[in-house]
């Protein structure tokens, strides 16, 4: 409920209609259509900007007293504060074998009359939730100031307060203007830490059809040129995290992409600006399901997309609350994307498993893809891209 007292004046103004070119839910696979709805749902709501003071941050430390990964939930005696990162736990309750990656682990419970650590803070802060990994912070942190600085720009240029931060974030804030001082809750080997602040500001989610143009839009404006050798067709790897690498025989993935003139990328290797400046020039990508996703908002709108990920996510066939949760990052780029859908090696396919189970992990699992139905994928994506470079 963001009509609680101490809220500031809600913005009425909503993004421009210009980003949703495309987007023709009758024409989309059934699923497609539901994830279209929940996120037209969104883009169509105010970007609601909401003042607690005071508020506390409870950080919740989810491993079993060891300090190494906590999150923070908000509690403010000023109202309901609209916490759209608290929808990871309702997803996660009751969906069968999503059950198996947090294990007793689906609901924060907290008791405030144990003894804890209470920092004060006096200053105002504007807090950004959202997790560390690379796509949520393209997808989520970033598009989320981008939208304070430009509804709210004194607002944006507070303090701000992030769950956790990793060592390239600071130099995303600073490519996108964003040099205000920064604090991290989390806080190691801390569990039992209460962050009470005086005045806390923090903001609604946003579709992630208009983070992803506000995105595109930022990332075009500090682009730097590459010149006329640049490389135009890219495959972002993740052999350096085997076995999270996701894909079964990445070699030979390698060579047969490398083959059709791709150059293979490890984006974790680069700089923010120098990722801007790969992206706003690639004409192809090619990349599995996963953190890497948040590379796809800093590309120019009109770059083909080849997605390598587990079928049972690109079927239309599957649909639950976890996967409508995933797609959501796939769907602003509906009219230019492609999917390869992956199988665990000489096991039945996830489309074919009466009693399919997956979770978290299940993503993580390297795969296996048909080198033919990516070839394919590659020739639409080469014919498309003429049409649109000629249109």
């Amino acid at each position: 409920d963001n009509d609680c007292d101490g809220t500031v004046d809600e913005v009425t103004a909503r993004f421009d209609d210009d980003s949703l070119r495309g987007i023709a839910p009758d024409a989309m696979p059934h699923i497609w259509r539901s994830v279209t709805r929940q996120q037209m749902h969104l883009h169509q709501e105010p970007f609601t900007l909401v003042k607690a003071a005071p508020a506390w941050a409870v950080m919740y430390d989810w491993s079993k007293g060891q300090g190494d990964n906590s999150s923070s939930f908000l509690f403010s005696d000023t109202g309901d504060l609209m916490l759209y990162d608290l929808q990871w736990i309702p997803l996660l309750k009751n969906q069968g074998p999503i059950l198996d990656v947090f294990p007793e682990r689906c609901e924060a419970q907290f008791d405030l009359t144990l003894e804890r650590e209470v920092i004060e803070i006096k200053e105002p802060h504007l807090y950004i939730i959202g997790r560390e990994n690379h796509g949520h912070w393209i997808f989520d942190h970033l598009p989320l100031l981008l939208a304070t600085r430009k509804f709210f720009p004194e607002i944006a240029e507070l303090p701000l307060v992030f769950d956790k931060m990793l060592p390239d974030h600071p130099a995303y804030l600073e490519l996108f203007g964003f040099s205000n001082q920064h604090l991290m809750l989390h806080r190691p080997k801390r569990t039992n830490v209460i962050w009470k602040f005086d005045q806390l500001y923090t903001v609604d989610l946003l579709s992630s059809l208009d983070a992803a143009h506000l995105a595109q839009e930022a990332a075009s404006a500090v682009a730097r040129p590459m010149g006329m050798d640049a490389p135009k067709r890219l495959f972002l790897s993740r052999d350096r995290f085997t076995p999270r690498n996701r894909i079964a025989d990445e070699p030979q993935m390698q060579d047969f992409l490398q083959e059709r003139g791709f150059q293979i990328v490890r984006p974790e290797l680069l700089t923010p600006q120098e990722t801007v400046d790969l992206m706003q020039q690639a004409e192809i990508i090619v990349l599995t399901y996963g953190a890497a996703l948040g590379n796809l908002p800093l590309a120019n709108p009109k770059t083909q997309i080849v997605v390598l990920a587990p079928s049972f996510l690109v079927e239309d066939r599957f649909e639950n609350d976890v996967l409508r949760y995933f797609r959501r990052f796939l769907l602003p780029f509906h009219d230019r994307i492609r999917f390869v859908g992956g199988e665990r090696p000489g096991e039945k396919s996830f489309c074919e498993d009466a009693e399919l189970s997956f979770n978290v992990v299940t993503f993580d699992l390297p795969l296996a893809y048909d080198l033919r139905k990516l070839d394919i994928c590659l020739m639409q994506a080469e014919a498309d891209l003429i049409r649109s470079q000629r249109g």
